[in-house]
């Protein structure tokens, strides 16, 4: 049997001060957002079925309730996180002295907190008339300004079915929205390893869900691996989520360790170069220390000066950099060429991701995603919901929850109508399934099944074999097949294995 993660996508192993420096910019960024709205930002909106007691189920002012008085959250798995949201007035509840942690959150409920927390956003589309929240509704105004804010979306007909419970999947993907933590083409190497019932994740929430794993915000309770998609997220676990995004500095003592989802980034002792004999290297820290990273050569002259808070390696001879987190807004991220000078800049207004096939996805501040050319002109007009780089002349892109693949004339090559796939082509085969309750398969590059959906999971083809699984739990019970769909030859499985040239795969490792 193979090793869980072997035949895995590359997967990024980050020296220290570079792996620091992704949490270090989640911290800044969510903690200022915060910081200028407390001590009320985060006051619950609740309401009886027919909204008529919003009032006085949501106390507000001198009068509102500190989490740390409560009756009903002694001995709650996350008391000390709530206790927190309580004392500092972020989170507060019900005006019979309650918190009720394990309570499911409306959608109604959960815009009212989102636009608590991060009203200050700024708006990207209009505001859209739901024909279920008349104007008389208790939430009608957070719903309208946090659709216009692109923080939840409606239903077909102009639907936003305020009293729906929001389940977790919608809540974390929301968070992963507010936080611009985007998919980076490892997500399904990080839901097979770090979530048994990733087969159960749907796919519009799969990237966010996998980035928001990175960023260290999912936490899991009862059992750490399963993050029950399906479920309604409770307000208790809403403080967790939180707790882990608004925390002080390197502090997580108020959600258990045992509850967090902690995706390793593998340290190494010395500069990883590519092919071309390059590698980001650690320059020093600021003043404030922040790190600063740059590129260098093998005879170390620096070819790109540490200047950048995060620099990626060169990826079809550009390399993606950005500056501090201090000086993250409204500064732009620039594109460098293998003779250090930047071949283009673009103020940071949405997400970009390293260029492929001289192409590189990016999209706006209303999240719409498109294609730009190694010059910054844009290729193909923001017009998906998400983009993916390009591989075999093909990119992964997203309309209205559904994925398809496009060409690099924009032209649609692969029908937009598959429920979920992986992010992108390898070896001319990519995983998909058509609904959340279908079975996975493998297309070619023309659409066409090459091998029939018939597992519960799949990962990507490496050396021309590929690990399935027919089992829901993802996180054993595995087996190899080739490219026609047929069991892996046992002495060819051992030697891959065995292989050096296979993908570094995540593993568990720690700072010393």
């Amino acid at each position: 049997m193979m090793p869980p993660n072997s035949l895995k996508n590359p997967v990024q192993c980050l020296p220290r001060p570079f792996g620091m420096f992704l949490s270090v910019r989640l911290f800044t960024g969510l903690s200022a957002m915060l910081l200028t709205i407390m001590p009320h930002a985060f006051a619950a909106e609740l309401s009886t079925p027919d909204g008529s007691a919003a009032e006085s189920l949501a106390p507000s002012g001198p009068e509102a309730i500190p989490l740390l008085e409560f009756s009903d959250t002694q001995g709650y798995w996350a008391a000390a996180c709530v206790d927190q949201m309580g004392s500092s007035g972020v989170m507060k509840g019900y005006g019979d002295r309650r918190f009720l942690p394990n309570n499911n959150i409306s959608r109604a409920e959960f815009a009212a907190l989102m636009m608590r927390a991060f009203g200050e956003s700024t708006k990207v589309r209009d505001a859209l008339a739901f024909t279920d929240v008349p104007a008389s509704f208790w939430a009608a105004d957070v719903i309208k300004q946090a659709y216009e804010r692109g923080f939840l979306e409606g239903y077909p007909n102009s639907q936003f079915r305020p009293y729906q419970e929001i389940s977790r999947a919608q809540a974390m993907t929301i968070f992963a929205r507010v936080r611009r933590l985007s998919s980076t083409g490892d997500t399904d190497n990080i839901l097979n390893q770090y979530f048994s019932d990733q087969s159960e994740i749907p796919g519009y929430a799969r990237g966010a869900i996998a980035a928001a794993a990175k960023a260290n915000l999912v936490v899991n309770y009862p059992a750490v691996d399963q993050f029950r998609p399906n479920d309604g997220m409770k307000r208790g676990e809403v403080a967790a989520v939180l707790c882990q995004a608004y925390r002080d500095g390197y502090d997580r003592r108020n959600v258990p360790d045992e509850t967090i989802v902690q995706v390793q980034f593998c340290p190494v002792s010395s500069p990883a170069y590519d092919a071309d004999g390059f590698a980001v290297v650690f320059g020093g820290a600021d003043e404030f220390g922040y790190g600063r990273s740059g590129m260098q050569d093998r005879s170390g002259r620096w070819i790109i000066p540490p200047i950048y808070g995060e620099l990626h390696p060169f990826s079809d001879g550009l390399a993606l950099g950005f500056p501090p987190p201090f000086e993250y807004y409204p500064q732009s991220y620039s594109l460098i060429d293998q003779q250090g000078q930047i071949a283009f800049s673009r103020p940071i207004e949405g997400h970009i991701r390293d260029f492929s096939e001289g192409l590189a996805a990016f999209s706006t501040a209303d999240g719409q995603w498109g294609f730009l050319k190694k010059t910054g002109e844009v290729a193909i007009a923001p017009q998906f919901s998400d983009a993916q780089p390009f591989a075999n002349g093909l990119a992964r892109v997203q309309k209205n929850g559904r994925f398809g693949f496009i060409n690099k004339s924009g032209q649609v090559i692969i029908p937009i109508q598959y429920e979920a796939t992986h992010e992108m082509f390898q070896e001319n085969l990519v995983g998909a399934r058509l609904q959340s309750s279908g079975k996975w398969g493998y297309l070619n590059a023309s659409g066409e099944w090459a091998i029939a959906p018939q597992f519960q999971a799949v990962e990507a083809f490496w050396q021309r074999m590929a690990r399935v699984t027919n089992t829901n739990n993802t996180r054993s019970q595995w087996s190899t097949i080739n490219q026609l769909g047929e069991p892996a030859d046992a002495s060819t499985e051992n030697e891959l294995v065995g292989s050096d040239s296979k993908p570094p795969t995540l593993r568990n490792c720690s700072y010393s």
